[in-house]
This record gives C-alpha cells, sequence and structure tokens, in this order.
C-alpha cells in the first residue's frame, strides 16, 4: 500500500489548523459533564451501547455509564491531547490514539492501561483501529515514515509498517469486508481489512469553495454501500462502493469539518 499524494508540508499545515481548531475549542465550548472540565476531542460508544468513552485535551480518557453520566474511569497516562478512541468489540478493552506520539490499551474494567505501543509518531497519534480479527492493531502516526503500522495483540510489537500517505481515520465497513481510510492528500482509500492493500481511491477534488481538499473523516452507509468523506473546508463526497461513483457532494459547513 502506497498512496502519498501530499507533500509533508502540507501535513504540517494541516496539523496546525487541529492544533488551532482544538485551542479554540478549548476556550470556548463548554464542558457536557460538571466534573470534566477539559475539551472533549473524541468519543466512541462501547459495542453494548452502555458505555460512553470521551478523550480529552488534558491527556485523560474517562468511560461513563452512558445512561447516568457517572463517571466509571478516568484513565490517566498520556501526556499530550488524546484524540482517537477505538473500543474492542467485546468491550472489554480500548484504544487511544494522542498527540505524545503513542498509542495505548486500556482495560475497560478496571481503568487500567495494558500496554504502549510507543514511537509511533515525533507529533502525533492520529488513527487507531483493531483490525477486523482482532489479532492487530492498526496506527497512524501523523507525518512520519513509516506512518502505518500493524501490531500484534499478543506481543504488542509492530508486524508490518508502510509509508501511506498522511492518514487521518481508521473505519471498518460494517460487515468488515472493507477498511476506508482517509487520506490527507485527498483520497478515500478502501483496502483489504487483513492486509490493508488498496481496492480502490477515491480521489477528493479541491474544495466546492476552494481551498484545502485533505480528507479528514470517513463514514460507512450502514449496509455497507456507500462511504462518505469530509474534508476541513467543509465539503462532503459520497461514494458508491461497487461502482466507484461519486454520487453527491454538498457543504456541510464554513468551518473546520473534524
Amino acid at each position: 500500500m502506497n498512496k502519498n499524494h501530499q507533500p509533508s508540508r502540507y501535513a504540517q499545515i494541516i496539523l496546525c489548523l487541529i492544533s488551532i481548531a482544538i485551542s479554540l475549542s478549548i476556550h470556548s465550548t463548554q464542558p457536557t459533564f460538571a466534573q470534566s472540565s477539559s475539551s472533549i476531542l473524541g468519543i466512541a460508544w462501547s459495542p453494548d451501547g452502555n458505555k460512553l468513552a470521551t478523550s480529552h485535551s488534558n491527556g485523560n480518557i474517562i468511560i461513563r455509564n452512558a445512561s447516568s453520566g457517572d463517571i466509571l474511569h478516568i484513565m490517566t497516562g498520556h501526556t499530550d491531547k488524546t484524540y482517537d478512541l477505538y473500543w474492542k468489540s467485546d468491550g472489554s478493552q480500548i484504544i487511544s490514539g494522542s498527540f505524545d506520539g503513542t498509542a495505548r490499551i486500556w482495560d475497560t474494567n478496571s481503568g487500567q492501561s495494558i500496554a504502549i505501543l510507543s514511537n509511533i509518531s515525533d507529533t502525533a497519534t492520529i488513527a487507531v483501529a483493531w483490525t477486523i480479527d482482532e489479532t492487530q492493531i492498526a496506527t497512524y502516526g501523523f507525518d512520519t515514515n513509516p506512518g502505518f503500522q500493524l501490531w500484534s495483540t499478543s506481543s504488542y510489537q509492530p508486524t508490518y509498517a508502510d509509508n501511506s500517505g498522511d492518514m487521518t481515520k481508521i473505519v471498518f465497513s460494517p460487515d468488515g469486508s472493507q477498511v476506508a481510510l482517509a487520506n490527507l492528500g485527498g483520497f478515500l482509500i478502501l483496502g483489504n481489512p487483513y492486509t490493508f492493500e488498496i481496492q480502490a481511491a477515491f480521489e477528493q477534488p479541491p474544495s466546492i469553495e476552494g481551498g484545502t481538499y485533505a480528507i479528514y473523516e470517513a463514514a460507512w452507509k450502514p449496509d455497507g454501500s456507500q462511504v462518505a468523506g469530509g474534508n476541513f473546508a467543509g465539503d462532503v463526497r459520497i461514494w458508491d462502493v461497487n461502482s466507484h461513483d461519486n454520487l453527491f457532494n454538498f457543504r456541510a459547513t464554513d468551518s473546520v469539518l473534524v
């Protein structure tokens, strides 16, 4: 897999935009829960829907009862902003990616850190996910070579590495047959969920309103027939997974789409 159509300097610009957006949110966003005073940068439901995990600008991950909002665990260890979160399918563990350049695996019952995946990036670990069979963990380190890595869930050592472009999101299809990778070079990439070999690459043209075309978010339609990508300029494009046709586009916001 090798799809890098964006020079490194643009990756640095995008990271600066992320940091600015986070900085603004720290000063302008009221905490959702009274007991959490730091900005929420990521949020993820547990597979059974009973718990809600949030990642925070102070590096913490908080797990709450999704019905009452009561805090179950405050998990500390990251030394910079914590960003992406990904639950294991049985809800027993969660992965966090942080701007400290590491990823951590946490036991969601005890709230303790199980393992640390180190030296992913000097800048930020911006995307994390379990592979579909959960024998490996996928990480992407921002503006790093190699940026993309797979890690064994038994040894927590890297098993595969590839300089596959600047990715910001790793999202598996509902049936697990494909993985979508959001790419700062302007591509939404579909790949094999086990090997991450590229199967299709949908190009994001320059923004509808001009400006950056880097894709930052990706999401699947529940039936897996379509995939959507959103860029930093606020555009959303939707593609048909089988025909690869760009079905339609719309402008979702006049600000950064994160």
